[in-house]
């Protein structure tokens, strides 16, 4: 949901949001309240060609102790970026985009946060009848401001992340589609990489805060399921699920999963939405570095609930979330943790 303004090839929409975060632990606790203000900004330069830009600032307050790490939830007051990319369309079936690029189109947080990394994707499509098949192929450097931010001053040095997929989208009047499998390598991670890792879940060697080193490397496989049911007035009922499998570490160490139900229904000008999770993710099946907070990164497994309005004609969202996590291997750094998230977001026309 968004208000778009385009004028002579451009599209403007800002959204303000006011969020809060709640985590209570042993070893972690964190209590933050913020303000959030987004712009997202296309120029179409012709009809093959977009300039994506999207970015906004950050402004918390707030508490977070920790008796290890950096605490990945403490309040931050800051500039940050979303995407800042290239969009060229050569040929109708093949999109390609350079600069710095959300991972969200991942689908999966457990394995990679809502975060930029630079580099480039390429894009080949065909549809048949309803259904569409992508080869999406992506090379980046995982790295960027807002996650060193967040958890200290680390060099990421010439680290690379790689990921191709094939993925497959069916749209019917009963029922949708959208699934995809992959391969990914990370490469070149970093001694500071590791050792933040090492506190958030993941096996690294080494002493104090020099000369560590993963364990395991990481290539393996990931992707992603939804499957949407329409056949109900006015009610979706949904299956996703998200997931990754490291093949370099050990059966007990390589697998991470998100799965659960959601029903939407529709009443008025409102959308509600309730969704389920069962989630695990082992300690070395993605680099904790780069995996979600809201999950407790790595070595980890619970459940979530999520409760949603999304008021279209005022364009307002507004819910909140909760996520019940405990370590499934016994760590120092690591406890049981409740995380609650609250949010509210208004969409605005600019002009």
């Amino acid at each position: 949901m968004s208000n778009v303004l385009a004028v002579e090839g451009i599209e403007l929409n800002s959204k303000v949001s006011l969020n809060g975060s709640h985590v209570g632990g042993k070893l972690n606790e964190a209590r933050t309240f913020g303000l959030n203000s987004q712009l997202n900004f296309n120029q179409y330069i012709n009809e093959k060609l977009k300039i994506n830009l999207a970015g906004g600032l950050s402004l918390e307050t707030g508490n977070s102790e920790t008796v290890y790490g950096a605490g990945t939830f403490k309040p931050t007051n800051s500039l940050y970026l979303i995407n800042a990319k290239a969009i060229y369309s050569p040929f109708k079936r093949v999109t390609l985009a350079a600069g710095a690029i959300n991972q969200n189109y991942q689908k999966n947080p457990l394995f990679i946060t809502s975060t930029p990394f630079i580099g480039a994707q390429e894009v080949f499509s065909y549809k048949i009848s309803n259904w569409t098949i992508e080869l999406d192929l992506l090379q980046s450097i995982p790295s960027n401001h807002t996650l060193s931010k967040r958890l200290g001053s680390v060099n990421e040095g010439s680290a690379k992340f790689y990921n191709e997929k094939i993925r497959v989208k069916g749209e019917g009047n009963v029922l949708s589609v959208n699934a995809s499998i992959g391969h990914f390598a990370f490469d070149q991670l970093s001694s500071s990489v590791a050792y933040e890792s090492r506190l958030l879940g993941n096996s690294v060697s080494g002493i104090g805060n020099i000369n560590n080193k993963f364990k395991y490397s990481f290539i393996g496989w990931n992707g992603d399921f939804a499957l949407d049911y329409k056949n109900l007035p006015g009610t979706t009922i949904s299956l996703n699920s998200a997931w990754h499998l490291n093949s370099k570490a050990p059966s007990n160490k390589n697998l991470g999963y998100k799965i659960g139900p959601s029903i939407a229904f529709e009443s008025g000008n409102r959308i509600y939405k309730i969704e389920l999770e069962s989630f695990e993710n082992q300690s070395d099946s993605a680099v904790a570095y780069y995996s979600s907070k809201n999950y407790g990164h790595v070595n980890r497994k619970g459940a979530a609930i999520g409760a949603s309005v999304d008021d279209i004609q005022n364009q307002i969202n507004y819910g909140l979330k909760g996520v019940d996590t405990k370590p499934i291997i016994s760590s120092p750094f690591q406890s049981k943790e409740r995380i609650i998230s609250i949010f509210l977001r208004k969409n605005y026309e600019l002009f």
